[in-house]
C-alpha cells in the first residue's frame, strides 16, 4: 500500500472560504457530531461512480473540481495526495471520513478490492452468472467470423491445414485459429 505520509508538500490550495463551504455538503453522523467511526456521507453533487465532487476557487474567476475524497484529505492533512486514488476502509464511495480514507494507486485499489472479496473473479464473473447477457459469437459487435466459418476452421484443421493457412484465409491471426480450434473463442459453437 501507499504509505500514509506519500503527499505533496505544496500546501493545499484551499481557502478557509473553500473549506467553510465545503462541510456543509457533509452528513453528520446520526448522533450529532463527526466522529471518526462513522462515515460521513457527501451530500451535495456526485460523479457517476458515487463519489462526492466538489469544486473550489484556486483564483480570482478559477475554479478547479476534486472529488471530495481528495478535498477532505487536503482539508485534515494540509496538501492534496500524490495519488490519483483514495481509498476506503469502509467500501462506501460518498463518505469523505479522512479517518476511513487511505492514498493508493490503482493497483492498490484492486489489491483491496480482491482482499475484500469485492471482485467478482471466477465463477462470480458476470458471465458465468448471466450468461443470457454475454454477447457471443455473431452477437458481439466485433465478431469477424460467422458460425458457419467457424465450423469450417475446426474442420479444416482437422484435415491438415495449419492454422497459419486457415488464419490467411479467413482474415484472422493464427492466434485466433489457434483459440478456436482449442476452444478458447467460439466455445458455444460445436
Amino acid at each position: 500500500m501507499t504509505d500514509f505520509y506519500s503527499i505533496t508538500s505544496v500546501p493545499c490550495l484551499l481557502h478557509e472560504s473553500n473549506i467553510r463551504r465545503f462541510w456543509p455538503k457533509v452528513q453528520l453522523c446520526t448522533h450529532g457530531i463527526l466522529c471518526t467511526s462513522c462515515c460521513w456521507p457527501w451530500i451535495a453533487g456526485q460523479d457517476k461512480d458515487g463519489y462526492g465532487v466538489f469544486g473550489f476557487r484556486i483564483a480570482p474567476n478559477r475554479w478547479k473540481q476534486k472529488r471530495a475524497t481528495h478535498v477532505s484529505w487536503a482539508i485534515h492533512t494540509g496538501a492534496f495526495p500524490l495519488v490519483e486514488q483514495m481509498l476506503h476502509n469502509c467500501d462506501n464511495p460518498p463518505c469523505v471520513n479522512f479517518w476511513h480514507l487511505f492514498p493508493g494507486s490503482q493497483q492498490d485499489n484492486l489489491d483491496d478490492a480482491r482482499k475484500k472479496r469485492r471482485l467478482a473473479t471466477g465463477t462470480k464473473n458476470g458471465k458465468y452468472l448471466h450468461p443470457d447477457k454475454t454477447p457471443r459469437g455473431i452477437q458481439c459487435s466485433f465478431a469477424k467470423l460467422t458460425e458457419q466459418q467457424i465450423r469450417d476452421i475446426r474442420l479444416y484443421s482437422t484435415q491438415g491445414w495449419s492454422q497459419r493457412k486457415l488464419g490467411a484465409a479467413f482474415g484472422v491471426s493464427k492466434t485466433m485459429i489457434a483459440s478456436i480450434i482449442s476452444r478458447q473463442s467460439w466455445a458455444h459453437i460445436n
